[in-house]
């Protein structure tokens, strides 16, 4: 396998995990400009992270100065890297806003479009059910501002007349364009403008999926360094042409009828499990990566 330090998107597959950590280990054998700079591998799990400690260490006799980031963390730290001043970010903390939910529930109650949290919460002397609500309201904002990023958008336009879009707008107003979904596209215009500071090179290991909004960022930096993905597919063909029966009908193909598993090549089994990971090696597809 060539390693190349140009910038662009590489992608590795393989149906087992030791042979993409063989893969990764000859990446990162390829020391980075500067010493005091850490390698960036992103891994969706705890276990996944020492996994891979061991596993470099016992192909280069040592494994230091890496970073596992998990996903958010990752974008966040690059959000933060391009808008320093951009604090208000920790506003939009999962935490932070059942707080801050919890006390514009209070003050919304009045409102006719509250009219069902504020029956909800009605006679709730020790605010548990307030407190639940708020925690229940914040992870949801949470989803949307990375799964729905453009509706967030909309919201901060001032599309949306119901509970939900008038409680965000009142939490982004003290930190406007803050959040994620926003810094998205000014980092996306940044990197454009060449403003913005970046890894020397990122590495995304072991991950099943990622939203489309994450997957639209990482095509964006890998224009300007090289990052390399490293992905399970249990199959030698490609994953995500894998349909099931059900697909098909969905999609009103007429090789539905008759269907013939030797005739079309598709395996019930991959085609009805795993169909976020083929969707996400799709969304990939659409980046033009380099495949290894």
């Amino acid at each position: 396998m060539s390693i190349t330090s140009r910038p662009g998107l590489t992608l590795h597959t393989s149906n087992r995990l030791e042979r993409l950590a063989d893969g990764l280990a000859q990446v990162i054998a390829h020391p980075l400009r500067s010493p005091l700079m850490s390698e960036i591998i992103v891994v969706q799990s705890n276990g996944m992270h020492r996994w891979l400690e061991q596993q470099i260490a016992e192909r280069h006799g040592i494994c230091s100065n890496i970073r596992f980031p998990f996903p958010q963390k990752f974008f966040q730290e690059l959000f933060q890297s391009v808008f320093p001043k951009a604090a208000a970010i920790e506003v939009f903390d999962r935490e932070v806003m059942t707080w801050r939910i919890m006390e514009q529930l209070l003050c919304f109650a009045s409102r006719p479009e509250f009219a069902t949290i504020a029956n909800y919460i009605r006679n709730d002397h020790r605010g548990l059910r307030n407190y639940e609500l708020a925690r229940r309201i914040a992870h949801v904002f949470d989803e949307y501002v990375v799964f729905r990023p453009k509706m967030i958008l909309d919201w901060d336009a001032g599309v949306g007349k119901d509970w939900q879009p008038i409680l965000w707008r009142e939490l982004q107003r003290s930190a406007p364009r803050q959040h994620q979904a926003a810094m998205g596209l000014q980092l996306i215009d940044a990197l454009k403008r060449g403003d913005a500071p970046i890894p020397e090179r990122v590495s995304i290991f072991g991950i099943s999926t990622l939203p489309p909004f994450y997957v639209s960022l990482v095509g964006e930096f890998s224009v300007h360094c090289p990052v390399h993905l490293f992905v399970m597919e249990p199959t030698p063909v490609w994953w995500g042409d894998v349909r099931s029966k059900r697909e098909k009908a969905r999609a009103k193909q007429p090789e539905l009828f008759g269907f013939n598993e030797e005739e079309t090549g598709d395996n019930e089994l991959l085609a009805a499990n795993g169909r976020l990971g083929r969707d996400f090696l799709n969304l990939v597809a659409e980046l033009t990566p380099a495949a290894v």
